[in-house]
């Protein structure tokens, strides 16, 4: 996997839809991380529900170089405010602090993951009492309490652990009939194929549906901080393997099927908003996204640093949807698809000059 070079110096605290996130080393370093998540805590506490008088913070941590190191330092940030951290005990998906934040009525969690970025990425994601992820409202109170420098010193000791991964697949049981689930697979004769991309959702599948002897085969389930040389996100060139092994093991008689995990999906807030911005009419749940067409305005989208939220409207600002002639749309950040697609906007650039030909 080819690199882009280095930074030689630390970006500004900023967070985007879901956290703050950065290079490892660069603009990630346990002095930071700790500051960061002291300011966290701090207002986590300070929004606590008034019939929340609990003074619990549960942090998790996904599979990436450093990340359980880091989660348990920042158990100390949590003590210097005078509240309690619980740590997972093993590396989890993000779902599962959410999940121990609603059971256990805590303040709200702090999760080192990154996401799907690259594997020198590591990151901060917050999420508040009701278990999702805090508004930019929180997160521009956090940056603004770093700026004024008013976070307390840390307070080394001892942190608790729980078994967040089991509480959450047992709760997940509660809720499915996975014994139906299981019979209908194999009345299907069907082979489903689990792709964790080296990801904390690693056995999970396979747990649920029976473990060994249950009908999920996984692959590339080991822990590999640099997930195979590859960002853990499913994109097809990321996904050869699963592709290969799916097509191996289907036959006429026993179909197959692959699914693949990479342990972030929460941007259903930023499409939300820059589909607001260019005047369509919204409407979201937890569950679904209902677009109804307006006509279309001129906007500046907002992208997150997500790649996917810059790519996906800067197809769309490619066309001349206002039948203006002129430009319509501008994106910030652009370049933030650089990490996944260095040369997307040359090959956006050609394929609309070939569609103008054409």
């Amino acid at each position: 996997m080819a690199s882009a070079p280095l930074p030689l110096t630390a970006s500004p605290i900023r967070f985007g839809t879901d956290g703050w996130r950065g290079i490892l080393g660069v603009d990630i370093t346990v002095e930071r991380l700790l500051a960061v998540a002291t300011a966290s805590a701090q207002e986590l506490a300070f929004r606590a529900p008034k019939d929340n008088t609990s003074s619990t913070i549960v942090i998790g941590y996904d599979r990436r170089f450093l990340a359980p190191e880091l989660a348990e330092a920042i158990g100390a940030a949590v003590r210097g405010c005078g509240l309690e951290p619980l740590l997972a005990g093993t590396p989890v998906p993000t779902p599962a602090c959410s999940w121990a934040v609603v059971q256990r009525q805590a303040l709200g969690a702090l999760v080192i993951t990154a996401s799907h970025n690259p594997p020198e990425w590591l990151g901060l994601k917050i999420k508040g009492p009701f278990g999702g992820s805090v508004e930019g409202d929180f997160t521009a109170a956090v940056e603004q309490r770093l700026k004024a420098g008013g976070t307390t010193p840390p307070i080394p000791g001892d942190t608790p652990r729980f078994d967040a991964r089991g509480d959450h697949l047992a709760g997940l049981r509660g809720k499915l009939d996975l014994d139906r689930l299981q019979d209908g697979i194999k009345a299907m004769g069907l082979q489903v194929i689990v792709d964790p991309m080296h990801g904390s959702a690693a056995g999970c599948m396979a747990d649920l549906l029976g473990g060994t002897e249950g009908p999920v085969r996984e692959i590339r389930g080991e822990r590999d901080p640099l997930f195979g040389g590859h960002p853990p996100e499913p994109l097809a060139p990321y996904l050869q393997e699963l592709i290969t092994a799916v097509k191996a093991a289907s036959t006429d008689n026993a179909p197959a099927v692959g699914l693949v995990f990479d342990g972030d999906g929460d941007r259903i807030a930023a499409v939300v908003d820059g589909l607001s911005q260019i005047g369509q009419s919204t409407q979201d749940t937890e569950s679904t996204l209902t677009v109804e067409p307006r006509p279309l305005q001129t906007a500046t989208i907002e992208t997150y640093e997500d790649h996917r939220i810059a790519m996906s409207f800067a197809i769309l600002g490619s066309h001349d949807a206002l039948r203006s002639g002129q430009s319509w749309m501008k994106i910030k950040d652009p370049l933030c698809c650089r990490k996944t697609f260095p040369d997307f906007f040359e090959v956006l650039e050609s394929a609309r000059q070939q569609s103008l030909e054409s």
